[in-house]
């Protein structure tokens, strides 16, 4: 007899969480609506274009892999792990956040309906999480293991890649946070992963 009401408040107990996981996501999303809106008046020309620049396709991956290959000339190393870990970061982090978004499907910002006017054209692929932010964030979180001299200049510019998006109206804040979330995850899992291979290939030979 005991066992039932038991039953029912572990039942009750897993179905607490969901409200506040509901009212915390409204929450972070009028945070994302007022944060784009607001965006808008701090844009100036010459920003303008620098973030255009920074958000442009080869920046999110191939310049993050030639970084690595060049950190890679310089310390002589004979196998380019750096520049294989890169783009295999890269590829991953572009697939999985390709899959996420396809699972999601968040509207971005300029079909919203919201009182924004984007600075570049956007997309219509969805908006959560960023691509951008995921790719190179991973690129960079991957070099950064095997040159951490190089660790901050390159998460610098893949910080100010993810505000370009933002700035530029075509990502939430939310999108770009949650995308460097996971290009940092998936970054430290290729690099971890590589390095791991090539020890235990080493101590084999």
């Amino acid at each position: 007899a005991d066992s039932i009401p038991l039953r029912r408040r572990r039942c009750r107990a897993r179905r607490l969480p969901l409200p506040a996981v509901s009212a915390l996501l409204h929450v972070l999303g009028q945070l994302d609506r007022a944060t784009i809106e607001n965006v808008q008046s701090l844009r100036w020309e010459p920003a303008t274009a620098a973030f255009l620049l920074l958000s442009a396709w080869w920046v999110k991956g191939p310049v993050l892999v030639a970084c690595a290959v060049c950190a890679d000339l310089r310390t002589r190393c004979l196998l380019p792990t750096a520049a294989l870990a890169s783009l295999l970061a890269v590829l991953l982090g572009s697939v999985t956040s390709g899959a996420l978004k396809e699972l999601v499907d968040r509207v971005r910002p300029p079909f919203a309906g919201l009182e924004l006017v984007a600075a570049s054209s956007a997309p219509h692929t969805p908006s959560f999480p960023s691509g951008h932010a995921t790719t190179v964030f991973a690129a960079a979180a991957a070099v950064g293991v095997f040159h951490p001299r190089i660790r901050l200049p390159l998460f610098a510019l893949a910080a100010l890649v993810g505000l370009s998006r933002v700035y530029l109206g075509v990502h939430y804040a939310f999108d770009v946070l949650a995308g460097a979330a996971l290009g940092v995850a998936l970054g430290l899992g290729v690099a971890w992963s590589l390095r791991r291979a090539l020890a235990l290939r080493r101590s084999s030979t």
